[in-house]
């Protein structure tokens, strides 16, 4: 229950009962309370203690008088508008009133003091206070209410929020798993089965990746193909997984042989081919390619024996040998043509 408090301010004990009995009868007593000090001091340890809706102050007081006490009381800004009432026995000094005025006084009782005129001027601004009070906590209720949608409104939209981030992480997930799908199919439409190298397709991507660099930046790449000799032959004595094997182990070798900038793939059967960056000469490409035809003759170890295979190899240079992959594996198939029927030649010689 909201009850305003009325502050009863006199240096004299029995006015203060005298102003407090005067109250108390008073109807309206029930709906506030009254408080009294016996000088300005105490006055000013209470106005900052309670929230009052008047101040009855006693104009002489020893120490600290009633023009005094107004004044320090509303040099606080938490109590400028703090109704104050003079209590004073100067009614026809109009100096004095006029100087309790300018100390912030809203009005003035004249002792003797009048019952009727105490009550009804005190009842005032006990309702003003009132009114104010319960004003201020409608307001802080309505505050509070709008504080729990506010929080239930957070509640919800976190809630929300929640919600849509298991569905954005499922989302991410299958999508994800979607990718990586795709991934797994691309590898798998670019990737040789066998070998683990990169087929024809991915190579001719490889090949006209490196053209068009190379073509803005005035540079040259070679391009190898490799052809194992008398492969067939061994599928046929030993077995195709036998030859699987030795695909397996060549393009092993030819991979260990290369730089980690460069590229090898198998084409199909026993043809592989490296894509070499910024070698710009056969003499430096023809290095590479001895390498590789040295550690491809080395003993392969297989299931079933130890066998040794050779290698045909043939070279094309960008762009002198060719401006897009086509032309430069064209180049290298016929260069091939030419280097297999060398050997057939040799071998019925």
């Amino acid at each position: 229950m909201i009850i305003p408090k009325v502050l009863i301010v006199n240096d004299n004990r029995n006015s203060l009962a005298a102003y407090k009995s005067i109250l108390a009868d008073d109807p309206h007593t029930a709906a506030y309370e009254v408080l009294t000090a016996e000088s300005g001091e105490e006055a000013l340890r209470l106005v900052l203690k309670h929230e009052l809706a008047v101040v009855l102050l006693d104009v002489n007081m020893p120490t600290l008088n009633g023009f005094a006490t107004a004044e320090i009381i509303h040099s606080n800004p938490r109590l400028a508008s703090l109704p104050i009432i003079f209590l004073t026995a100067h009614v026809a000094d109009e100096l004095n009133r006029l100087r309790g005025y300018e100390k912030g006084a809203v009005d003035y009782i004249f002792t003797p003091v009048v019952p009727a005129i105490l009550k009804a001027k005190v009842a005032v601004f006990a309702t003003l206070a009132k009114e104010k009070m319960e004003l201020k906590q409608q307001k802080d209720e309505l505050a509070k209410l709008n504080r729990e949608l506010q929080l239930q409104r957070v509640r919800d939209l976190e809630t929300i929020n929640a919600d849509l981030k298991r569905e954005n992480a499922a989302l991410k997930r299958e999508n994800a798993a979607c990718r990586e799908a795709e991934r797994t199919a691309l590898e798998s439409s670019l990737q040789d089965p066998l070998t683990g190298l990169i087929n024809r397709k991915a190579m001719i991507e490889q090949v006209d990746q490196a053209i068009a660099y190379c073509a803005r930046y005035h540079q040259h790449f070679a391009l190898l193909l490799l052809d194992l000799n008398n492969f067939k032959g061994i599928s046929q004595a030993f077995g195709r997984d036998i030859g699987d094997e030795v695909l397996v182990q060549v393009a092993e070798r030819i991979s260990d042989t290369i730089r980690e900038v460069d590229t090898v793939a198998r084409l199909g059967g026993d043809e592989f081919v490296a894509l070499l960056i910024r070698i710009g000469t056969h003499a430096e490409a023809s290095q590479v390619a001895e390498k590789i035809a040295q550690a491809i003759a080395q003993p392969l170890d297989t299931s079933v024996q130890q066998l040794q295979i050779s290698v045909s190899i043939v070279i094309a240079i960008y762009p002198h040998d060719g401006k897009t992959s086509q032309e430069l594996l064209a180049h290298c198939d016929s260069a091939m043509h030419q280097a297999k029927n060398k050997i057939v030649k040799k071998d019925f010689a």
